[in-house]
Parts: structure tokens; C-alpha cells; sequence
């Protein structure tokens, strides 16, 4: 198990935020419930089908992980690896891992800071390509939003790694490789959520839409909680920028409406929204909430140890592992050798029970270690 830092989940909601300047689709106005997604459903499944599936999401020792079949000669080159913003942890941790990946390899790497802006990092990607690099990594930085750059990084046939991605399945993006767990955080902060109230959630979720793997964890969740005949859902889009608001401003705004008292239960696609939302809820007395997210930030695991804690369910995921997975695959497809699927990454559970081995948040690591992973399939140097 590998150490991670408080504020990972901060990263991907920043993005997210950014990301919806770019949304496309037919998303409802900000701050309103997506459509049909507050009536109870129907299902079949048990309380003790529910805890089946959280036991499984909490041995990670029988998690599969996804690798390289194929060893290959990565030679050497230089690979741009452009970061969500730096003064971000979550966003610090992908750089450090592809820079670690790419010095293990051999080859040169050069960081680029976006500072969160998207338009920066198109233009970093346009540099990347006039000054002659062999590859780029994306540091969950959203590709629809820079279409024009990884465009001419297509032509210039430079492969593009997206660590912590969804990237449309289209072909204006098939030079870009993902790699991810997708939406699989919010499946599993779903189960966790149905097995700890005994399938028989009231749950209001909060998430920004316009990013691609916001959406992919929305979707998963909602999908599992289709599953449970004594759970209710109502999802709430966050608008842009309330995060950065004292308050915060949706869960104050959410407090002051009949559906709080009608849910007990506070989660969200991320502990950058659900730990304000329960330090709030705490310091009002509103202690018959109980709060989920993903990300296993160490606010949210360090509560889950409390005594009579809110904090019930986060989901730990292994964002290293996916920046040394999307360095692999660009130097797999400028050596001409065959790349591997890496959009499937693991994702684990995190509740009391466990919550002390992530109480400094935590990442998840494959046994025998990262490096190890992909640097028993590189030969030559």
C-alpha cells in the first residue's frame, strides 16, 4: 500500500470544474437535479448481496491488475508530461510518477504547469510538438478541451498518454491512450454507500459535470444505485466554482431545501466535495448525515477513525500507477511495439473498518510494486 497525499481528490474536481467551461451536451442548468434521478427504484437484491460486493471492493489482495504481456526495447527519447496544475497533490502525484517512469526507462522528461488552465495546456501540447517531442503524457487534463492540439500532435505522430482519463471512443482521439479506473470510483463508493445502510439509502450526490470521468463516475454510481430496491437518489450538479467558496455554497443551499430532510445519507464524486459538506454539517450539529465520497483524501480517512464518525465510505484509487502506465504505452507506440489496455485500473473500497490503513490517504500499489510492474518488460538500453 503506497502513501498518498490529502488533497488527491482536489485535483480531478479542479479539472472538472475547468472542464465544464468546455461541456458538451444537454446538461441541465447548474445547481439543479439531473432528470429522473430522484425516484426510488426497484431491485432485487439483499443486504447481504450488497455487503457480498463491499467485502470484494475491500480485498485488494484478489484485485486484477492490468499490465504489459509484452517486453520491448523503449530506447530513448523525450516526453512532455503536461500536469493539471502543480500546486496540486493529486495533480503533483501523476507528474512524479511519469517522471519516475520515464527516468527508469531512460529517457528525458520535461514538466509543464498548466496552473489549472486548459487553455495552457493546449498550448503546451502545440510546444510540445514544435520543439520535437517523442511523446506526451496528460496529467488529467481532458482532451476534448484542447481538440485542436492533440490534433496537431496526431499529425505530428506523437502519441499522447492521459493518465486519469475518459477520453471518447472517436477517431479524432485515437492517438490518445488512457489510463484509468473510469467511472469504477463511483460504482464502488455506490456499494459502499447501500451496504453500510442496509439497502436502504436516501442519498443526494453532488458532482460538476463537463468532465469526462465526473461523468463516468456519476453514471456508475447512479447505474448501481438502479440496483437497490430500498434506496433513493438525487443527483445535484455543482456550479463552476462553488468549491472554492466558503460555505460551501451547494451543500449550504441544499440544507435550506425540503430534500434535506429528506436524505441521510451525503456523497458526492469526490472527498473535495463531501469533506466541507460534513465539516459544515458537524459544526451545525447535523450529525444524522452520513457522508461518502472517492479519492481516500486524508481528511476523509483520518474521520473515518474517529469515534461515531459521519465519514463512512471513500474509494482509494492508484494514480501512479496510471502515469507510469501511460508512459509505457507512449514509448510502446513510438518503439512500434504492441500497447496494452490500461482503462480498467482497480478501485477499493475504504469504510471504518479498514479506514486506519488509509489514514494518510491512500493509494493503491500492486503487490510486487509499480517499478517492478513495468520494468521487467523493457529490455535493451
Amino acid at each position: 500500500m503506497g502513501t498518498f497525499m490529502s488533497r488527491a481528490a482536489t485535483a480531478l474536481v479542479v479539472v472538472a470544474m475547468l472542464g465544464a467551461l468546455g461541456a458538451c451536451g444537454d446538461d441541465e442548468e447548474s445547481g439543479g437535479s439531473a432528470a429522473g434521478n430522484a425516484a426510488t427504484t426497484d431491485g432485487g437484491k439483499s443486504a447481504e448481496d450488497w455487503k457480498a460486493e463491499e467485502a470484494a471492493l475491500l480485498d485488494t489482495e484478489s484485485f486484477d491488475w492490468p499490465k504489459p504481456t509484452e517486453a520491448y526495447d523503449p530506447g530513448t527519447g523525450k516526453v512532455a508530461i503536461i500536469s493539471c496544475g502543480e500546486a496540486d497533490a493529486g495533480c503533483h502525484t501523476l507528474t512524479v510518477g511519469a517522471q519516475a517512469a520515464a527516468e527508469a526507462a531512460g529517457w528525458t522528461s520535461k514538466v509543464f504547469d498548466t496552473a489549472f488552465d486548459p487553455n495552457k495546456g493546449g498550448g503546451f501540447v502545440q510546444q510540445a510538438v514544435q520543439e520535437g517531442y517523442d511523446g506526451i503524457v496528460l496529467g488529467a487534463i481532458n482532451p476534448t478541451l484542447i481538440q485542436s492540439a492533440v490534433a496537431a500532435a496526431t499529425d505530428a505522430d506523437i502519441p499522447i498518454g492521459c493518465a486519469v482519463c475518459v477520453t471518447p471512443d472517436s477517431p479524432q482521439y485515437e492517438n490518445v491512450m488512457d489510463a484509468t479506473s473510469g467511472g469504477a470510483a463511483g460504482e464502488a463508493e455506490a456499494v459502499g454507500v447501500i451496504a453500510a445502510s442496509g439497502a436502504k439509502a436516501k442519498a443526494v450526490y453532488f458532482y460538476t459535470p463537463g468532465q469526462a470521468i465526473e461523468a463516468a463516475r456519476t453514471e456508475a454510481l447512479k447505474a448501481k444505485f438502479d440496483e437497490c430496491g430500498g434506496c433513493s437518489l438525487d443527483i445535484k450538479e455543482v456550479p463552476l466554482g462553488d468549491l472554492a467558496k466558503p460555505g460551501p455554497p451547494f451543500f449550504t443551499g441544499f440544507l435550506s431545501t425540503p430534500l434535506a430532510k429528506q436524505v441521510d445519507w451525503v456523497t458526492a464524486s469526490s472527498d473535495a466535495y463531501s469533506v466541507p459538506s460534513m465539516k459544515t454539517a458537524v459544526d451545525r450539529g447535523l450529525t444524522d448525515y452520513s457522508f461518502g465520497g472517492t479519492a481516500a483524501t486524508k481528511d476523509m480517512t483520518v474521520a473515518m477513525t474517529k469515534p461515531d464518525a459521519v465519514a463512512k465510505v471513500t474509494v482509494a484509487e492508484s494514480y501512479s500507477y496510471a502515469a507510469w502506465a501511460s508512459v509505457d504505452n507512449v514509448m510502446r507506440r513510438v518503439a512500434g511495439a504492441p500497447t496494452w489496455d490500461a482503462s480498467a485500473l482497480p478501485v477499493a473500497l475504504v469504510t471504518p473498518a479498514n479506514a486506519e490503513e488509509y489514514a494518510q490517504g491512500g493509494e493503491l500499489t500492486p503487490p510486487e510494486g509499480i517499478d517492478a510492474t513495468f520494468t521487467e518488460f523493457w529490455t535493451g538500453g
